[in-house]
């Protein structure tokens, strides 16, 4: 659909009615305490609104395609994944773009913050997996992803592990698998 609806999970109330976007809506992800809602899709905008009553607080332009959002521990900042190839860090409370990393040779279809909140990762369909410093821009690690894009990317509570859902051909879902990666060596633990 257009638009996005949160629920009350006790009584099963549409919190905000549909909120709407132009276009179809790909990710979305609770920030600030769950203050906020970001949600992004295939247009340039991600928008962010005001949970319990769906009131419009941002539009946070400047993406191609929005795949993928998450949120950052302390939930001032979300990290996006888009068709761009890049991925914007952007200031919540600020509405402003902290950085936009780049790197990626294909579309980046996966991001997360880490436990910390001091390292982003994202995956794309260049099959490449990167652990960025979201502050300074730079790549702290790089990882192979089996010749396959990263649907999904998960940190371990402890920060040491990032595991990624790998999806090795666009339109089937047949070949899928699970990597995990310690994060400080680079091995993989599978």
């Amino acid at each position: 659909g257009d638009g996005i609806e949160v629920f009350d999970a006790d009584t099963g109330t549409n919190m905000l009615g549909g909120i709407g976007h132009r276009g179809p809506v790909r990710t979305i992800t609770f920030a600030n305490g769950g203050k906020f809602v970001a949600s992004g899709g295939d247009g340039d905008a991600l928008h962010v609104w005001e949970a319990q009553t769906g009131h419009e607080l941002q539009v946070l332009r400047g993406h191609v395609g929005i795949l993928s959002v998450a949120a950052s521990p302390d939930g001032g900042r979300v990290v996006v994944g888009a068709r761009s190839r890049a991925v914007h860090v952007w200031d919540l409370l600020q509405g402003t773009e902290r950085a936009r990393l780049t790197g990626h040779d294909g579309i980046v279809t996966a991001v997360t913050f880490s436990p910390s909140g001091k390292r982003v990762a994202s995956g794309g369909t260049d099959a490449a997996v990167r652990i960025w410093d979201p502050e300074t821009g730079k790549v702290i690690q790089s990882f192979l992803g089996d010749h396959g894009h990263a649907r999904a990317l998960a940190w371990s509570p402890d920060g040491r592990l990032l595991g990624a859902a790998l999806h090795r051909r666009w339109y089937s879902d047949d070949e899928e698998s699970v990597v995990i990666w310690h994060v400080a060596t680079g091995s993989r633990q599978f």
